[in-house]
Formats: C-alpha cells, sequence, structure tokens
C-alpha cells in the first residue's frame, strides 16, 4: 500500500479532522513520504510492516527525540486511518534532551526592541514576538478579529489548537496604530495567501537584527525571550507557564537567565588546586 497522493489527500483531511496544526500536518506528510520511499526502495509495503523491519526503518531517520517521535506520530495517524494495528513500538524515540532558555541577552533584545518600533510590517512581527511570545506560525497568522474590542487582550491559537488569552502590552498595543488594515490578517500575504508565510516572518526578524547591528537570530528566540522576561521579572511560575501555554510548569521552568547564570557560577566554583 503505497501513499499515492489520492491517499495523502485523505492523509491530510483525517489529520484536519483530529486538530493537527498546519506546521504539524507537514511534518506528518513529509515523514510519511520518506517512510513510503524507504519502502519502495526495498520492495516493501507500510501496511505490512512487521515489528523488524519497522525497526529498521526507523533507523534510517536521524536519531532525534523530534524527528522520531514524528515519525512514530506520522504513522499512527496513517494505520489509525487505515485501520491497521501496527507494532509502532518498535520505532525507538530517544528521551527529549533537557532544553534551555534561548532568550536574548538584555542588551541585545534592548538593541532589536529599539530598531522594531514603528517599522511595519518587519518590526510590527517582531514586537509580536517581544511582547505576545508568539510562535513563528502564530505571528504569521495573526488576526485582528483575535483582539477585543478595546485591543487590551489577544487569543493566541498554539499547538493542538489550544488557545490562551494575553493582556496587550501597552508598547505593542501603541505600535499597533501605524499598521495598515487590510483584511482580518494582520500581516496579508501575496499571491493567493491569505497571511504570510513562516518564511516571511523569519526572514523579517533577520532584516531586523541585522539593523540592530546584532548577531543571526532565530524566530522562536523571540519567544524564549518573551517568556523569560516575563518569569525573571515576576518569579512567577504559574503566569509565565499561561503565558507561554504550556501544559506543564517544568516546561517553563527552562526559560529563565538565572538558572543559566547560576549553572554557570556553580562550574566555576569549582576548584581542585586549593
Amino acid at each position: 500500500m503505497s501513499v499515492h497522493p489520492v491517499w495523502m489527500g485523505e492523509y491530510r483531511n483525517f489529520l484536519i479532522a483530529h486538530t493537527r496544526t498546519d506546521n504539524t500536518i507537514r511534518n506528518y506528510e513529509m515523514r510519511l513520504r520518506q517512510a513510503e520511499a524507504w519502502c519502495d526502495q526495498r520492495g516493501l509495503h507500510l501496511a505490512t510492516l512487521n515489528a523488524e523491519t519497522m525497526k529498521e526503518m526507523a533507523e534510517a531517520f536521524h536519531k532525534s527525540h523530534t524527528v522520531r517521535g514524528q515519525l512514530r506520530s506520522a504513522l499512527k495517524y496513517f494505520y489509525r486511518m487505515k485501520g491497521i494495528d501496527a507494532p509502532l513500538g518498535a520505532i525507538p524515540v530517544p528521551t527529549q534532551p533537557q532544553g534551555r532558555s534561548r532568550a536574548l541577552e538584555r542588551e541585545r533584545a534592548t538593541l532589536l526592541h529599539k530598531t522594531a518600533r514603528y517599522w511595519v510590517p518587519e518590526g510590527t512581527a517582531v514586537m509580536f514576538g517581544l511582547y505576545l511570545g508568539l510562535r513563528v506560525t502564530e505571528i504569521a497568522s495573526a488576526q485582528w478579529s483575535r483582539f477585543d474590542r478595546e485591543m487590551s487582550w489577544y487569543t493566541a491559537i498554539g499547538k493542538g489548537d489550544r488557545t490562551r488569552e494575553l493582556p496587550v502590552h501597552p508598547t505593542l498595543l501603541d505600535d499597533l496604530r501605524y499598521v495598515r488594515r487590510r483584511g482580518d490578517f494582520v500581516f496579508p500575504g501575496h499571491a493567493g495567501r491569505v497571511h504570510v508565510t513562516q518564511g516571511t516572518v523569519w526572514k523579517w526578524c533577520m532584516k531586523v537584527a541585522e539593523e540592530a547591528g546584532i548577531p543571526r537570530i532565530t524566530t522562536h528566540e523571540l519567544r524564549h525571550t518573551a517568556i523569560t522576561e516575563v518569569y525573571d521579572r515576576t518569579g512567577d511560575l504559574l503566569a509565565a507557564q499561561a503565558f507561554a501555554g504550556h501544559t506543564r510548569p517544568d516546561t517553563t521552568k527552562r526559560y529563565t537567565r538565572k538558572n543559566v547564570t547560576r549553572l554557570v557560577n556553580a562550574v566555576y566554583a569549582i576548584n581542585y588546586e586549593d
């Protein structure tokens, strides 16, 4: 059973019905095509893989928590769609490594913020990351209709279509007064797209960073910076967790510069010479 285009269409609709986000759908489709290609090269079929061949196929994928996890999940939905009981447990998924904050140092964040102010649309996208802690997908698809009438709260839709209500910082609100509204999307797209792509937001972020004279940064670092600022300045883990939209507080605990400083100081305190 190859994953022909007709099956891919059915698969996409199945994922949409199970509330997968656009980014997740693209990742799962990619992993499914890669799994199919591996099978085709060996004259095998996805529908008939046993535990041994399933494990062998997994070894052809990068040994990381993210890639193996995507592969297993992508196949899980495919087999569920087809009503097949497959030995997915044979796909080894490494333990997720303990993350760390990728927040910008305050000096760099200040430079980036100063450069982004009143720069539409490039700087506006950066401000969404710095003040709302949105993921790149959430920035690209930001909508005016998700603000309340007073523009004081914004409803963000994150992973798994989970929503979180976020207060709008007065500085961001001030910047938004300079954005011309053209439809419901804050960042309208072109060539038939209703809103800009993630790649466009990434390029805007790079452009603002270059103008600010700071090294290359990623859009996700904007989110890390916002969450870290909330946590470091308030010390309120529950508030930071709600702001980030994390399901577990342990995830939010990674977002702090203080822990990094403490770790560095602790390591530098090692002294075997005295």
